[in-house]
């Protein structure tokens, strides 16, 4: 057996011209030699096509076309995040991150069950098709409940009576806010 040992090197290389091929001078054993090195470069993946919302009685569904692999470049899968937030603009409740899609899979679709749907809602999705080498940009899409947003509640701060609790620092209010429940998706 050799009684060497190798050392793995590597170089960053910025502002490659494409298609072009590079000198890379190395010592080895004393000894100077050249190596000749194609370079060839991979466009960036081409985004996923436009996602396409379908709704039926129990479901909605987000398709896009198949990605394929490219030239060079092996499809590996997709990125796909989804999100509900309120549909009213005067709610500030952070978008909640729906857990329906196995990241990575090759599945060109998302399927939103009827437990999950919640009236006066928008539902976001962002697809990235993943590459052996790189990523599309976001394709993204949205999808709006069909129900029409109430009107923010209101209430007349004359009816506003705030009471301290005896013997506490405890304040509390009788404000009673009359606003419209979300109907449940039959």
């Amino acid at each position: 057996s050799a009684n060497w040992e190798t050392k793995p090197f590597s170089y960053v290389v910025r502002n490659l011209t494409e298609n072009a091929t590079f000198v890379c001078h190395v010592s080895y054993l004393n000894r100077e030699m050249s190596l000749l090195i194609p370079v060839v470069t991979i466009d960036k993946p081409q985004k996923v096509s436009d996602i396409v919302a379908t709704k039926t009685e129990s479901s909605v569904t987000f398709s896009w076309e198949e990605s394929e692999n490219e030239v060079n470049n092996y499809f590996v899968g997709y990125e796909v995040a989804v999100t509900r937030e309120s549909a009213a603009d005067y709610v500030t409740e952070p978008p909640q991150i729906l857990n329906v899609y196995n990241n990575l899979s090759r599945d060109p679709h998302v399927t939103i069950e009827k437990d999950l749907l919640t009236p006066f809602s928008v539902y976001k999705i962002a697809v990235v098709a993943k590459f052996e080498a790189g990523r599309s940009e976001d394709q993204v899409e949205s999808y709006t409940t069909g129900e029409t947003v109430p009107d923010p509640p209101t209430y007349d701060p004359s009816d506003l009576a705030i009471e301290k609790l005896p013997g506490t620092e405890t304040y509390y209010t009788n404000l009673k806010i009359d606003a419209p429940r979300a109907a449940t998706i039959k």
